[in-house]
């Protein structure tokens, strides 16, 4: 460690003393917070006190919205008692950077004589463009705070529930916020069985209050139409169109990007000049469904009716809302059961979405928690058994919809791995990990070169072959071990 020169730190010292129980401030720091055009190559931010400062504890805290400087792992950051530095990677130009020293519960940063913490204080700066001071041929990246590969430290992710059931859990990012969750429709208020046997889920994870960048679990429903079925066609004239049927909307079955439209509309009301940007069949999700209706579409056969129908696709928009472009992917498979049940469903709905100008940066991210969903058994249990409960209750109007919703919870309790294995919306690479704690094997993202976890099953993904979360004093109350590629 470099030292200040003993006189020097004798005169702090007893100027520390002088301030007892006032907090300690920042003189000096360079960059200058509001600088601009600073050099991409700066390699380090230096702060310096008024006083000397505990040397064996700091706390780093990303300011909302603003990107934070990609750090250089150093054991020994402080230079001297007064002197923090910060080393950092290259940085992007016409870039924004911030770091926050300390928060409200985070005070790592506190005066060596009395423990007076550091009121938090930030620093910002704007690098400069290509030029000069940048390398030639960079590309500036649009600032994203808090989570894209590349945009600052390494991603800690928390294993979450789902928050009224406790149905499945997932991997978000620390500190994003968690949505509505599962429920069940009373069949007093719908007159009609049709959509109360199984539960709906209606579930954002979001990294903001204001849904920014956002995933969404769109609720699936039966909706009825007789026109199609033998049974059913000649009453078809007693539920027109907008009517309800054994508890379900009389609707006709419309293609996979009208539904995914209307879906669009419902959730963005005031929204007017959105565009569709790209549109695409999602095959491995309609071969996926055609095993999850494989015994229905048997029966059908026998009954001399053509197989379940199966569509799924996905759209892509881009829209302005306020004052943000955002890009958003809707995905859905439609299933045709009107021969047979004088219904359709829309199932495995999704909605994604991003800051245009960062959709592929945060596509990582919105993989991994979704890919990272696991159900939980004991719960699929139980949905099955109040399945088959109400399935019996509603047998004499509705005799098809408890045979299909049996089949799908309980193939999705025994494929539950083969359901996380289609990837179906943003195809991406996987690998199998074997978890340190439990030695089970885990299938989980291969965009990051490091993944650790705890006892807890949350997760640390890293690119840097230094980092270590058990040096790290925020994260090293609990043990973490890096997870190792399944031998094959």
């Amino acid at each position: 460690m470099r030292h200040m020169p003993i006189v020097v730190v004798a005169v702090i010292m007893l100027a520390a003393q002088s301030r007892a129980g006032t907090p300690p401030r920042v003189i000096k720091s360079s960059p200058a917070d509001g600088a601009r055009d600073v050099p991409v190559d700066i390699g380090q931010v230096t702060v310096v006190f008024d006083r000397n400062m505990k040397m064996n504890a700091h706390s780093l805290v990303e300011v909302p919205d603003v990107q934070f400087p990609p750090m250089v792992h150093d054991d020994d950051p402080w230079q001297d008692p007064v002197t923090f530095v910060l080393r950092l990677e290259r940085l992007q130009p016409n870039t924004t950077y911030a770091i926050q020293l300390n928060s409200d519960h985070r005070k790592g940063f506190a005066s060596a004589f009395d423990q007076t913490p550091l009121v938090a204080t930030r620093v910002s700066f704007r690098t400069a463009g290509v030029g000069p001071s940048a390398s030639r041929g960079t590309t500036a990246v649009p600032p994203t705070a808090g989570g894209p590969r590349g945009s600052g430290p390494p991603l800690v992710y928390r294993k979450m529930w789902e928050p009224n059931q406790r149905a499945f859990s997932f991997l978000a990012p620390d500190g994003w916020k968690v949505e509505g969750g599962m429920f069940y429709i009373d069949p007093m208020q719908t007159n009609g069985p049709g959509n109360t046997l199984e539960p709906k889920c209606d579930l954002t994870i979001k990294k903001d209050a204001a849904g920014t960048v956002m995933l969404h679990y769109v609720p699936s429903y039966n909706y009825a139409d007789l026109t199609a079925s033998p049974q059913f066609a000649m009453g078809a004239g007693f539920f027109p169109w907008g009517s309800y049927y054994q508890g379900m909307l009389v609707k006709p079955l419309p293609t996979v990007e009208a539904f995914l439209e209307e879906v669009f509309s419902y959730v963005h009301p005031q929204v007017r000049d959105a565009k569709t940007v790209d549109r695409k069949a999602l095959p491995e999700l309609v071969a996926f469904e055609r095993k999850v209706y494989e015994t229905s579409s048997m029966i059908a056969r026998q009954m001399g009716l053509p197989d379940v129908g199966i569509d799924a696709g996905l759209i892509v928009k881009e829209y302005a809302e306020g004052g943000v472009r955002y890009k958003e992917a809707l995905a859905c498979a439609l299933i045709d059961l009107r021969m047979t049940a004088a219904m359709w469903c829309n199932q495995y709905t999704l909605r994604l979405r991003s800051p245009a100008a960062e959709a592929e940066r945060w596509r990582p991210v919105l993989d991994q928690i979704r890919q990272s969903t696991t159900f939980n058994p004991q719960w699929l249990a139980q949905v099955q058994q109040a399945v088959a409960q109400r399935g019996q209750n509603a047998l004499e109007t509705q005799r098809y919809i408890n045979r299909v919703d049996q089949e799908i919870w309980e193939h999705r309790a025994n494929t539950n791995a083969e359901i996380r294995h289609e990837d179906y919306l943003f195809l991406s690479g996987q690998e199998e990990y074997v978890n340190p704690f439990t030695k089970q094997v885990e299938q989980d993202t291969n965009e990051y070169k490091y993944r650790w976890t705890n006892h807890s099953g949350d997760m640390i993904y890293s690119d840097d072959n230094r980092y270590d979360p058990n040096k790290i004093r925020e994260l090293n109350n609990v043990e973490w071990k890096m997870t190792p590629v399944r031998e094959r």
